[in-house]
């Protein structure tokens, strides 16, 4: 792992992508925390953090579109699939590298609270708390990109995709209130989700058999639950959208209070895409 780990890392700090994602990062940060807590005298360390949600969401297809993409289309990955270090260690050693160079960033927004002690009356914890939600914010986000980057060859598609599933994640809490309450929507909703996630399956997979076989018995049983218990999915929509709306999760963080549930929020789904990822390349392995 330690070897894709320094390859990865030395291939960001070769190209221009590490130093753009930086440069970036830290000219709008160092702009929203300017405005925020220097003109407009916000004290909260979280507000300007806030800010760079979606500054950071238009800048990570940069680390995360080449990651396994370009492997993949020059045909490098063959080496990588036929070595004897195992998927798991291939993809940890190139997420860890990712990892790495947000940590750049990262420490350099660890010396502004300190900073803003010396002229104002800045709650260092709240603050530090606040970086380490963003990090995890950010990693979350990273990993979601590499699965995208690991199911094509082409970085385009790759950084589309990201920054599509980035946006919509970002703004689906917005729809919320315009979603009906009643059962039958959140039945209509989860019919419609369980068949794309058997559609994905059997891409995955490629197993027809066994995906017509889950699929069919899902959705009676999905139909026999609203029958006997339609009440069981009033709600239902709503729910899911706070369950997958992660720009939402951080803001728990802007009063000044540290959320141990969207903290284990974020480190779960960091680990199921990474974990999806691994599943992905694996089968390109043996396939």
């Amino acid at each position: 792992m330690n070897a894709i780990y320094k390859k990865e890392l030395h291939n960001y700090f070769t190209s221009i992508a590490a130093y753009l994602f930086i440069a970036f990062y830290m000219a709008l940060t160092g702009y929203c925390i300017t405005n925020y807590s220097i003109f407009n005298g916000y004290s909260n360390f979280a507000y300007p953090l806030s800010a760079t949600t979606t500054i950071f969401i238009m800048l990570m297809p940069i680390l995360t579109m080449r990651i396994l993409a370009e492997e993949k289309h020059q045909r490098t990955d063959q080496m990588l699939l036929t070595s004897p270090v195992s998927i798991t260690r291939i993809v940890l050693g190139k997420f860890f590298a990712m990892v790495t160079v947000l940590l750049v960033g990262i420490l350099v927004v660890c010396v502004y609270p300190v900073i803003l002690k010396q002229y104002g009356n800045v709650n260092l914890k709240a603050a530090y708390g606040c970086i380490i939600a963003f990090f995890l914010f950010a990693i979350t986000y990273m990993s979601i990109g590499m699965f995208i980057s690991a199911l094509t060859e082409s970085q385009a598609i790759a950084a589309i995709a990201t920054f599509a599933v980035a946006i919509i994640t970002a703004l689906v809490s917005s729809f919320r209130d315009s979603v009906p309450a009643g059962g039958a929507p959140g039945f209509y909703f989860t019919v419609i989700a369980f068949g794309v996630i058997v559609v994905i399956l059997y891409f995955l997979l490629k197993n027809i058999t066994f995906c017509v076989l889950l699929g069919a018995a899902g959705e009676a049983g999905l139909f026999l639950l609203y029958k006997k218990q339609p009440t069981a999915y009033d709600g239902l929509v709503g729910r899911v959208i706070d369950s997958i709306s992660i720009i939402d999760r951080f803001y728990d963080f802007v009063y000044e209070q540290f959320s141990v549930a969207s903290a284990v929020y974020y480190i779960s789904i960091t680990a199921l895409f990474v974990f999806l990822t691994i599943q992905v390349v694996n089968k390109r392995r043996w396939s």
